[in-house]
């Protein structure tokens, strides 16, 4: 495969697995508390009734976004500013000019991965989130209500 393919390929695949790393980082957390956890392509789940206070602390497990108190509007944003210094890197060890057809895959990168994790976040909520109970949070709140 030519640098023009592969690069941005794992660029692109860099992406998804650090999404499914971020649940993974939940889970690890609600089990150091020792609470049964799973997880799906894009979510998290408890296995049982939880306290504000376990739910803040698996929480935090999510790499960088449970940190930050991120949401998955902002980790667009991140996943942009990760593909702009992506291509930063591209231009500077691989000495390519910035062109509009390398500006324009690095922009059609982004565009295709959030296309790609909203339709993985669609298919995760028919498929898989029904399958996991609804558990409520000591403080009234209701984690992965059955729609």
């Amino acid at each position: 495969m030519s640098r023009r393919v592969t690069f941005p390929l794992l660029v692109f695949l860099a992406g998804i697995v650090t999404a499914l790393f971020h649940e993974f980082g939940h889970c690890v957390f609600h089990w150091l508390q020792g609470i049964p956890a799973a997880m799906s392509l894009v979510k998290e789940y408890p296995l049982r009734d939880i306290t504000a206070h376990e739910y803040a602390i698996g929480s935090v497990g999510g790499p960088l976004a449970g940190l930050a108190g991120l949401d998955y509007r902002a980790m667009v944003v991140l996943y942009a500013i990760v593909v702009a210094c992506s291509l930063a890197y591209h231009v500077k060890v691989a000495g390519a000019r910035v062109g509009l057809f390398t500006t324009g895959s690095f922009l059609a990168l982004f565009v295709g991965y959030v296309f790609v994790m909203v339709g993985v976040e669609t298919l995760d909520a028919s498929l898989l989130w029904k399958r996991f109970p609804a558990i409520q949070i000591d403080d009234g709140r209701t984690y992965n209500p059955r729609r």
